[in-house]
């Protein structure tokens, strides 16, 4: 497995994490980016769209667009699914897409 797909299977299984902490409330994409970024892993907007994509296909997440007056670009809220809540408890077979070490 080359490094790339080592990072994405961390940074997803990041993703999940923080929304872990929220739920079942969605946090915004904006949060999950200073999240990553606080958390050493330097990435896009265009990217963090990307893995939320991933995972909402795979059924882990559901998301949802919103703007807002005051800000000129939309912001993705997103929220674990049962399916992404049985993932990280484990009831569920690990995702080879999805790190959770």
């Amino acid at each position: 497995m080359d490094l790339k797909a080592v990072l994405s299977r961390q940074i997803r299984g990041y993703i999940l994490k923080i929304l872990q902490i929220g739920h079942p409330q969605p946090t915004g994409s904006n949060v999950i980016e200073v999240c990553l970024i606080d958390a050493g892993f330097a990435i896009s907007p265009t990217a963090l769209s990307g893995h939320l994509e991933y995972l909402k296909e795979k059924g882990y997440i559901d998301t949802k667009q919103v703007g807002m007056n005051d800000i000129k670009f939309p912001i993705t809220l997103a929220k674990l699914t049962p399916k992404g809540v049985d993932l990280l408890e484990g009831t569920i077979d690990p995702d080879a897409g999805v790190y959770l070490g």
